[in-house]
């Protein structure tokens, strides 16, 4: 028993815009990365900012200038320049957007590691084609760093499945990344990609984060972030997944049930289950009434218990 495709983007676009969460997006504040600006790089970027927002001949100049050596990966790393290089790569032809884009290449990491930088990669994600942004997806495969653990690794990854989900760089990340998917539901940062891998990945991929929501179903430990992953389950699984984990419900004993209603993640399993077909929602609910537990009760609430099922992330 599987859902159609129109199904299952029916349901998708149901989703109130409120529920569809991404990582916290925190704008380069006051403090610069941590390294040396080059002489006069301030009032370089300054300079450049005037000029691209002019147009015209004095915009040409800019984004001539932005492509020197060495140039982009300066300006990247800082307050104002990272903001320059991504209005230069929004105006930028296109066969100039893949010259600028190439200043960071060999960087990316480092890049993703910086609070700044790490939205112009961000930017080439949107704007290059998944073969010019090829390199971007390389360089992640090829390192060691836990991207999907990290603060912004998390963003570029989600915004490398919204464009680049089918390319086979991206499989061969997700591929690791998934082998540690019952830890990276419940992760503070991981959860977000396992959330965008349900609504941009393949069906493969999607099947082992499901089987990773069911194992922390059995064990009772399906905490505030993996709720928020089961809640994207059902909205963009097949039927198969839906009953799937309608029955790893089903099968919560007693203790376990009240258990996940008082946890972090209860008022978001509660709105979830609202989201199943019937006679699964009818189902669960009836289980959970069996246990003690009413929907609209103080353990179901949100803002109950001291408000611990407040959405915070």
């Amino acid at each position: 028993m599987s859902s159609t495709p129109d199904s299952q983007s029916a349901l998708a676009e149901k989703e109130p815009a409120s529920r569809r969460r991404r990582p916290k997006a925190r704008q380069p504040g006051l403090q610069e990365d941590r390294r040396e600006a080059a002489p006069g790089a301030r009032v370089l970027a300054a300079d450049l900012m005037a000029q691209l927002q002019k147009g015209g001949a004095a915009r040409a100049s800019a984004l001539n200038t932005l492509q020197q050596p060495g140039l982009v990966r300066s300006l990247g790393f800082q307050q104002l320049g990272c903001r320059v290089v991504q209005l230069a790569l929004d105006l930028a032809e296109r066969q100039d957007a893949v010259r600028l884009a190439q200043g960071l290449r060999g960087h990316i990491v480092e890049a993703i590691k910086s609070p700044h930088c790490n939205y112009v990669v961000q930017k080439f994600i949107k704007v290059l084609s998944p073969q010019e942004a090829e390199f971007v997806v390389r360089e992640i495969a090829d390192a060691r760093f836990q991207c999907v653990r990290h603060e912004y690794g998390c963003r570029i990854l989600c915004r490398l499945l919204e464009h680049s989900g089918a390319e086979s760089g991206m499989a061969r990340i997700l591929d690791r990344v998934l082998a540690e998917a019952e830890d990276l539901i419940k992760d503070q940062f991981g959860h977000y990609v396992m959330e965008s891998v349900l609504e941009h990945g393949a069906p493969h991929h999607r099947q082992r984060i499901v089987a990773a929501l069911q194992a922390s179903l059995t064990r009772g430990s399906l905490r505030r972030n993996a709720a928020y992953v089961l809640e994207k389950a059902i909205w963009y699984g097949t039927s198969e997944d839906r009953v799937k984990l309608a029955t790893g419900l089903l099968a919560l004993p007693r203790h376990g049930a009240d258990a996940l209603a008082w946890s972090q993640g209860g008022g978001v399993v509660l709105r979830a289950i609202s989201q199943l077909p019937e006679p699964w929602s009818g189902k669960v609910r009836e289980h959970l009434r069996s246990a003690g537990i009413r929907a609209g009760s103080e353990a179901w609430k949100p803002s109950g218990r001291k408000g611990r099922h407040a959405r915070t992330t």
